[in-house]
């Protein structure tokens, strides 16, 4: 048979209860705490991946003025070489007089097609890449397109960066790309 407990008012009560009372102290030393509850943002978080990528415009490819011979180069494939820097000194088929070849701005020497007593036709005889600035580049799959918005948050390595943009994936793979400008002038 079953026993009823009756509390102070005669009511019956089965033995389960649907709120538990705890005095202060047992909740404090119980690691319990209570807080009033109100509205707020919830901030979601989605692990996606990146890759880093280049940005084309920091891209020179570094040509001869004139035709001419290379009689000197200065520079090699991943030198870091600084704005007016001598790449190559040229002697111009016309003038016969030398010449030199500089870095537009600051960057890494990424190709070389220059090698003393070639001649320069019309190739491109270093590629520059200004390395300041990265993106990286985040591929966006159809189930996460609705969350995914340009101007919003991205962490990378605990810091706080914002998706400059979404673009189209060319490459015909089933996702968009949020692009993240990086500043990389510590390499």
């Amino acid at each position: 048979h079953d026993e009823h407990n009756e509390d102070e008012h005669g009511h019956e009560e089965d033995g389960h209860s649907d709120s538990v009372t705890i005095d202060a102290l047992t909740a404090e030393q119980s690691g319990i705490k209570t807080a009033m509850a109100r509205s707020g943002d919830i901030a979601t978080t989605r692990r996606v991946f990146a890759k880093v990528a280049n940005d084309p415009s920091q891209i020179s490819h570094i040509g001869a003025r004139f035709d001419g011979t290379i009689i000197q180069v200065n520079a090699s494939v991943g030198d870091r070489v600084k704005k007016g820097m001598k790449l190559a000194r040229i002697e111009s088929n016309q003038s016969l007089h030398p010449y030199y070849v500089n870095a537009p701005f600051d960057g890494i020497i990424i190709e070389r097609h220059a090698n003393p007593g070639e001649l320069t036709q019309d190739q491109p005889l270093f590629t520059l890449f200004n390395d300041n600035i990265l993106w990286a580049e985040f591929k966006i799959f159809p189930n996460q397109m609705l969350a995914v918005k340009q101007g919003q948050d991205v962490i990378i390595d605990n810091e706080v960066f914002r998706i400059a943009h979404i673009i189209p994936n060319t490459s015909g793979g089933p996702y968009e790309l949020a692009r993240v400008r990086l500043d990389n002038h510590d390499h």
